[in-house]
């Protein structure tokens, strides 16, 4: 086991109970942990960064986790950069939800990068970031579909309608009654 791996499973394994346990669980790659449901959890949300981080790196060497729910934990863009990182390595991580958080442009576009060469991913769900996401956004995650043939994503775009297109894909914002997503789909 590499040194900074030992650390981050030391790290997470000497909590004694609750969201540390269940990450130092993935760290160890415990093949009964499948999902990681951390939609809200007050312990992440306190955690600096740096230690947000740490703990979701650990998905990169999973094997076992199919679905993170990392939605209303005020993530920022320092974490979303680890999750690029995670999406260019992982290759059982199927759903990935980061809604609801503070991630902004460039790290929006980061992670829509990333999906350009992970070939599992199925759903990537971004919507109601703190701010309005961007045009840029939009048309980086159409672009990253032009590589990736397996995601289908959402993200908030207020209604805006955009399309990208080429001969096999095309990126189409819909509006919903409640939040207009911006699905981006395969045609």
């Amino acid at each position: 086991m590499p040194v900074e791996d030992h650390i981050v499973m030391e790290f997470f394994t000497s909590a004694k109970q609750g969201t540390a346990q269940l990450i130092g669980r993935v760290a160890s790659n415990d093949s009964e942990v499948t999902e990681l449901e951390l939609t809200g959890n007050q312990e992440l949300i306190i955690w600096p960064p740096q230690r947000q981080q740490s703990a979701l790196l650990v998905l990169a060497r999973n094997t076992h986790v199919k679905r993170a729910v990392l939605s209303n934990l005020q993530l920022v863009d320092s974490v979303a950069s680890v999750l690029a990182g995670v999406l260019r390595v992982n290759t059982t991580l199927t759903s990935l939800n980061v809604e609801n958080n503070i991630l902004n442009e460039a790290s929006l576009c980061e992670i829509a990068h990333a999906l350009a060469s992970n070939s599992t991913l199925l759903e990537l769900k971004i919507a109601h970031q703190k701010k309005q996401i961007p045009t840029a956004v939009e048309e980086a995650l159409a672009n990253a579909l032009e590589k990736n043939t397996t995601l289908s994503s959402s993200a908030s775009s207020r209604g805006r309608h955009s399309r990208a297109s080429s001969s096999r894909r095309r990126s189409h914002a819909t509006r919903s009654s409640t939040a207009t997503p911006l699905h981006v789909s395969r045609s």
